[in-house]
């Protein structure tokens, strides 16, 4: 009895396996479709959701006035902000010269 449930039991796993197979083509089968109707509708056009500049009136930065920003932003941080004002820093000084003192 043991024998056919074990055959059983096989031929549902390779039943689902195949269903599993067959499922996997048609959906990418379909997809593919789908994509094809895309590209013939224009749908793949990265622009196509977002209204036009003009629109918006918005105004495109040009790379040279970014870099600039980002340079005056990077001078504007100072070392000493970034630390509290009375920062307790004993305890890890005698560490890091621990650490020192062993290598």
């Amino acid at each position: 009895m043991t024998r056919l449930i074990q055959i059983i039991q096989n031929t549902l796993i390779r039943v689902i396996a195949f269903s599993s197979v067959i499922l996997q083509n048609i959906v990418a089968f379909i997809s593919s479709i789908f994509k094809a109707i895309a590209n013939l509708l224009g749908l793949n056009n990265p622009n196509y959701f977002l209204e036009s500049e003009d629109a918006n009136s918005t105004k495109k930065i040009s790379n040279q006035q970014l870099s600039t920003n980002q340079l005056d932003n990077k001078t504007e941080i100072s070392n000493s902000n970034r630390r509290r004002p009375n920062a307790k820093m004993e305890y890890y000084m005698k560490m890091a010269q621990e650490i020192r003192k062993t290598n």
